[in-house]
């Protein structure tokens, strides 16, 4: 029981510990603190939390993605097309079926298969 504490106790100073120097300890030009928070206020970050957050309320209200502005683009960068086939019917897969066999090289862009007709040996 005295261990556990101790534990636990050791566990809460070395968390303290971290926070402190994540505040205080500059890294470069700022604080651990100072580059996250430097990440998560840009703007590709905040249109990210909009994206997630239009995502989460449109799983509440039963599947419907919330679209924004008078011209029915979310955020200013969909097309007309785009916003079109998001409301085809969703029964419908988006993609085949993925390959099957061996995982691709790293940066290859293009897994030839059976099932994309590509003959064997070519």
């Amino acid at each position: 029981m005295i261990f556990g504490l101790l534990r636990r106790a050791f566990g809460l100073v070395c968390a303290l510990l971290v926070a402190w120097a994540a505040v205080s300890v500059p890294i470069g030009r700022r604080t651990a603190w100072g580059h996250l928070v430097a990440i998560f206020t840009t703007e590709p970050a905040r249109q990210a939390a909009e994206d997630i957050e239009g995502i989460a309320i449109g799983s509440l209200h039963g599947g419907k993605r919330p679209q924004g502005g008078a011209d029915g683009l979310v955020s200013g960068r969909s097309s007309p097309a785009d916003v079109d086939d998001k409301t085809k019917a969703t029964t419908e897969p988006s993609q085949g079926p993925a390959p099957r066999g061996k995982t691709p090289a790293p940066g290859s862009t293009h897994v030839r298969s059976a099932q994309q007709g590509v003959p064997a040996g070519s």
